[in-house]
C-alpha cells in the first residue's frame, strides 16, 4: 500500500484550506477536476503532502498523469517528505509507472525510513526478510521491524512478533512475541497468538485461542479461516472452509474435498 497524506505541514491558509477540500473530493471519488487543481495549486506553492495526493490521485490516469505522478512522488522526496520517498520507493519495488528496480526501492525505504516514515521500515524489513533487492539478511530484517514496530507500524509489529516466535535472526523468546502480537491485534498478528495457545506446550489455553482464531476468521484472514474450522469441526466448518475456498485458499479447498462438498467458485484472486 502506497501513502494517502491526510494533513498538510504547511501553515498557510489557503494551502491547508485547498488541501482539505481536495482530500474530500479525493475520498469521494467526485470533481476530480477541481480535486486537480486544488493540488496543482499547493504544489506551486512547495506543499509536498499535496504532491504525494496529486500523485495518488494520477497514478492511474493516462500515460502522461502516470509519468507526472512519479516525478510529484520524487519532487516530494527531495524536499524530504517521506511518504514522497516511501511512495517513490513502491513505485520501483513494485514497478508502477517506472520499470521495476527492487534495488533502487530498497535504497528509497532506507531514506524514507531515515526521513521517520515506520511503514517504509517495515517495507525495508520485508526486503532484507526476502532477499528482495537486498542480500537476504534476518537480522537486519529484525533491526528495521524493531524501528517499525516501535514507532507504531502494525504490520511491523506482527513481523517483529514472528521473529520471536520463531526465532529468525535472534534468538526465538515467546514472550516477547506474544507482547508484539497482542500491541499489533492485526488479524495475523491473531492467529499467530492463537497458535501460541494451541501448539505450544505448556501455554495452552484453548478457549482464549479458539476467540482469537474467530476473531482472525471473520476479519477474513485465510489461515485462521481454515485453522479455526480444523478446531470447531461439524458443520460450522464448513461455513468458514467455503469462505477460504472462494478466495482462493487450497487447502480450504482440499478440506470440503476430502469431505466430499463442493467447491465453490472463486470471488476474488487470493493476493
Amino acid at each position: 500500500m502506497m501513502d494517502v497524506p491526510r494533513t498538510t505541514e504547511s501553515q498557510n491558509p489557503a494551502v491547508k484550506d485547498n488541501f482539505a477540500k481536495a482530500l474530500e473530493l479525493f475520498d469521494s471519488g467526485t470533481d476530480r477536476d477541481t480535486m486537480v487543481s486544488l493540488l496543482r495549486e499547493n504544489c506551486r506553492l512547495g506543499d509536498a503532502a499535496s504532491m504525494v495526493l496529486l500523485g495518488m490521485a494520477l497514478k492511474d490516469g493516462t500515460d502522461e498523469e502516470r509519468r507526472e505522478s512519479v516525478d510529484l512522488f520524487g519532487s516530494a522526496s527531495e524536499l524530504e517528505y517521506a511518504s514522497g520517498t516511501r511512495n517513490l520507493a513502491y513505485c520501483y519495488a513494485v514497478g508502477i509507472n517506472v520499470e521495476k528496480d527492487k534495488t533502487r526501492g530498497a535504497e528509497l525505504y532506507r531514506r524514507a525510513m531515515e526521513q521517520g516514515s515506520a511503514a517504509a521500515a517495515c517495507n525495508l524489513g520485508v526486503m532484507y526478510d526476502y532477499g528482495n533487492g537486498v542480500p537476504q539478511d534476518f537480522y537486519k530484517a529484525f533491526e528495521c521491524y524493531t524501528i517499525a514496530a516501535e514507532n507504531g507500524n502494525t504490520r511491523g509489529m506482527t513481523n517483529l512478533g514472528e521473529f520471536y516466535n520463531f526465532g529468525k535472526g535472534i534468538s526465538a523468546d515467546l514472550y516477547k512475541a506474544e507482547m508484539w502480537y497482542v500491541k499489533s491485534g492485526s488479524p495475523r498478528a491473531k492467529y499467530r497468538l492463537a497458535l501460541l495457545f494451541l501448539d505450544y506446550p505448556g501455554r495452552e489455553d484453548r478457549e482464549r485461542a479458539l476467540a482469537l482464531l474467530k476473531e482472525s476468521a471473520d476479519a477474513g484472514y485465510g489461515k485462521a479461516l481454515i485453522r479455526y474450522g480444523d478446531e470447531i469441526g461439524g458443520e460450522e466448518s464448513i461455513r468458514y472452509y467455503n469462505i477460504a475456498a472462494e478466495r482462493g485458499y487450497p487447502e480450504a479447498v482440499q478440506r470440503l474435498t476430502d469431505l466430499g462438498l463442493p467447491i465453490p467458485e472463486p470471488k476474488r484472486r487470493r493476493a
